[in-house]
């Protein structure tokens, strides 16, 4: 009976999802991440001069690639970096020549201590204090940066905002309509967790507002919401990022079963779904070529219940979110997605990654974690 009533339960979800899934076909309102903002842009300035730009490194952006450079750089601390501002030309220790050399002066930097999917370690006081320095120190010139320039960026963009711009031309009352902003001035999926709104709404004192972070989609994706009519960089109707790739959600969801050869496996619950298959009710004694996960991790990033094997050693995401947020270059789409060893460059599947190398911000195999260690 219990078999029966959780294979029921499972019909009445697909039923659901197939619903949903033709309702956000013909609306539009997911964008994949694909084809959004790449660049250092400006996003706003004030009424008395105050640029403020933002990017991600990951997609071409950092105040690095700034002409000129920025005044002042605020940014997660992985991802200000040590980049090279000299010339390249090396000269002899005291000799005059080195006098002519073209070498860039860096700008201010404000590092903060900010993991990937999460909020500042800093109170909202810390916020006003530093646009007090801003003005003190007559900056007129702002770069804002993470590693994919969504969610940190994004954060950034709706403070900065919100205490630089003058009352009067606020158009949001509280922070579900700030980051509404934010995405029309910047990129679609601005700003991506819930604690990240949150954190807008504490620092800047406004009502929380309605949620503008996406549920999970069905098969371990995430995305964020918008308001179609005002979107700025994505265009409807693009695919979904399910598990890290371009796997449309419109896409069959189901394989060809190992035991009755029709095409009702389901490869996320792992199970045939015709109900007089005998891999429906007696899955241990099968053995199927996937095996069912034995523990589930929660990923913090697309909220989604993942087996142990999609997580890395080093990172509480899964290695989907982590491909997606680092630039980690993938082949194949959904479960069948393999991820490059930032070592050995061979694109591998999960089970044969071990860690995620923050130094590198790569995906390392098995195989070259002695590698990594040398470095």
């Amino acid at each position: 009976m219990g078999k029966r009533k959780n294979r029921q339960k499972k019909q009445a979800k697909k039923k659901e999802m197939k619903k949903m899934k033709q309702t956000q076909k013909n609306t539009g309102t997911w964008v994949s991440k694909q084809s959004c903002h790449t660049g250092h842009n400006l996003i706003f300035k004030t009424q008395d001069g105050i640029e403020v730009w933002g990017g991600g490194r990951n997609r071409n952006g950092g105040w690095h690639l700034m002409n000129p450079l920025p005044q002042l750089a605020i940014a997660p601390s992985e991802t200000l970096g040590a980049n090279k501002l000299d010339s390249g030309t090396d000269v002899p220790e005291g000799w005059s020549c080195k006098q002519h050399l073209t070498n860039a002066t860096p700008p201010q930097f404000v590092s903060l201590d900010w993991p990937d999917f999460s909020i500042p370690k800093v109170n909202k006081y810390f916020w006003y204090a530093l646009v007090d320095d801003i003005k003190e120190h007559n900056i007129k010139v702002i770069s804002t940066q993470c590693a994919g320039g969504h969610g940190r960026t994004g954060t950034q963009l709706a403070i900065l905002a919100h205490l630089l711009l003058p009352t009067e031309e606020h158009a949001w009352t509280d922070a579900g309509q700030l980051i509404d902003w934010v995405r029309e001035q910047h990129c679609t999926h601005a700003v991506e967790t819930k604690s990240q709104q949150q954190y807008i709404a504490e620092v800047c004192d406004i009502p929380h507002g309605e949620s503008k972070i996406a549920e999970s989609t069905w098969g371990g994706g995430w995305t964020t919401s918008y308001d179609p009519p005002n979107y700025k960089v994505a265009d409807k109707g693009k695919e979904i990022l399910i598990g890290g790739s371009n796997y449309s959600i419109w896409d069959d969801d189901f394989d060809l079963c190992t035991e009755c050869g029709k095409q009702t496996y389901d490869w996320h619950d792992r199970e045939c779904t015709d109900a007089d298959c005998k891999l429906s009710f007696d899955y241990e004694e099968t053995k199927p070529k996937v095996k069912k996960p034995t523990t589930k991790q929660d990923c913090p990033a697309c909220e989604a219940s993942l087996a142990g094997v999609q997580f890395l050693e080093g990172a509480p995401e899964c290695i989907s979110c982590l491909a997606i947020h680092h630039g980690v270059p993938t082949k194949g789409k959904g479960l069948w997605t393999k991820f490059e060893c930032g070592v050995c460059k061979e694109y591998l599947a999960p089970k044969d990654m071990i860690m995620f190398d923050s130094k590198y911000q790569d995906i390392v195999c098995t195989k070259c974690t002695e590698g990594v260690d040398e470095q």
